[in-house]
C-alpha cells in the first residue's frame, strides 16, 4: 500500500513538473522576436528636404552651401580651355546629395537646346567622383547619355566594383526605382552652359560616414582648341580628395591612400673555399599602386 502511494505521490510531481515546462514553452513563443539592432548611420546635419531644384536655375544656391575653389596649378595644365574649373559646390538635405560645377568656358554646344556638342570636341561628361567608405578611393561616379527624347533626365550614377563600372542608378527611361526623377539622379546644365548641377540620392550610396570625398572629374576630346587625343583630369587633382562633412558642412582636402610594400634588403652568402665566392640576390625595389 505504502508503494502505490509513493507511485502516485512520484507521478503527481512528475504531471506538475511536466505543466510547468508546458506553461514556459507556451509563454516564451507568446514573446515577439529580439530584433536586431539597425546599422547606425551617420550623423547628418538636419536639413530641410528640396533645399535645391535641379533646373538649371542657379538662384537657389545660396551662400549656406558648402564651395571649393579650384587649384590654380590644375587649372593652368589643363589639355584645352573647356578642361579648366572654376567651382564646386556640395549641400545636401536628409534624401539628396547635392552637387553644382562652375565651368570656366561655357560648354561647346551646339545651340541652345544643348543637346550637341560642336564639331571637333567629344566629352563623357563624368563631373562627380565620390568616395563614400573613406578608403580615399573612387566608389562612384556621375554620368550623362544622350536620349532619344530630349526631355528626359539622362544623368546615372556608376559604381566602381574593382574590377569595372556598373550601373547603380540608372537615368530616366529605364524600368528601376531610382530611375524616377521624383527619388533618383537629377542632372541640369545652366542656361548659359557656364555650370552644371547635380542631384543623387543617399540611400542607395551606402555612405558610411560622416565625411564624403568628392572629385571634379573631366574627361573629354578637344580637336579644335586641344591635343585631339581623350584628357582625364582631376579636381583638386588625382591623388587629393575635396572632403564635404555631412554633419557640419565643414570642408577640407585628403590625399588618396597608396599600399606599399616593404623593400627587402640584399642577402650576401659567403662560402669558405680557397678563393672566397660571394653570392649576392637582387634587392626587390619598393612597390607602390594607387586605386584611382
Amino acid at each position: 500500500m505504502a508503494n502505490i502511494k509513493m507511485k502516485m505521490m512520484l507521478v503527481a510531481v512528475l504531471l506538475v513538473v511536466l505543466t510547468g515546462v508546458l506553461s514556459l514553452r507556451a509563454l516564451a513563443a507568446k514573446q515577439p522576436a529580439m530584433k536586431k539592432p539597425a546599422a547606425k548611420q551617420p550623423a547628418v546635419k538636419k536639413v530641410s528636404h528640396d533645399i535645391i531644384t535641379i533646373d538649371g536655375k542657379l538662384d537657389d544656391w545660396t551662400s549656406s552651401a558648402t564651395t571649393f575653389e579650384m587649384p590654380k596649378a590644375v587649372q593652368d595644365a589643363t589639355d584645352s580651355p573647356y578642361g579648366k574649373v572654376k567651382k564646386l559646390w556640395v549641400t545636401h538635405d536628409d534624401k539628396f546629395l547635392y552637387f553644382r560645377v562652375d565651368f570656366v568656358n561655357p560648354r561647346p554646344f551646339t545651340d541652345a537646346t544643348q543637346s550637341a556638342f560642336k564639331k571637333g570636341y567629344w566629352t563623357n561628361q563624368r563631373f562627380i567622383i565620390l568616395d563614400v567608405d573613406g578608403d580615399s578611393r573612387l566608389d562612384y561616379r556621375s554620368a550623362q547619355i544622350k536620349l532619344k527624347k530630349s526631355d528626359m533626365n539622362n544623368t546615372y550614377v556608376a559604381k566602381w566594383t574593382g574590377k569595372k563600372w556598373v550601373t547603380k542608378l540608372w537615368h530616366q527611361g529605364k524600368k528601376s526605382k531610382w530611375s524616377t526623377p521624383a527619388i533618383g539622379t537629377l542632372g541640369h546644365y545652366s542656361k548659359d552652359a557656364s555650370s552644371i548641377e547635380i542631384r543623387m540620392p543617399r540611400e542607395p550610396l551606402e555612405i558610411q560616414l560622416s565625411e564624403l570625398g568628392v572629385q571634379v572629374f573631366m574627361s573629354y576630346r578637344d580637336k579644335v582648341k586641344g591635343s585631339n587625343k581623350w584628357i582625364s583630369e582631376y579636381y583638386p587633382s588625382r591623388q587629393k580628395w575635396f572632403v564635404y562633412n555631412l554633419k557640419t558642412g565643414t570642408t577640407k582636402t585628403k590625399a588618396t591612400k597608396t599600399k606599399t610594400t616593404k623593400t627587402k634588403t640584399a642577402k650576401v652568402k659567403t662560402t669558405k673555399t680557397d678563393t672566397a665566392k660571394t653570392k649576392t640576390t637582387k634587392t626587390d625595389t619598393t612597390k607602390t599602386s594607387t586605386n584611382n
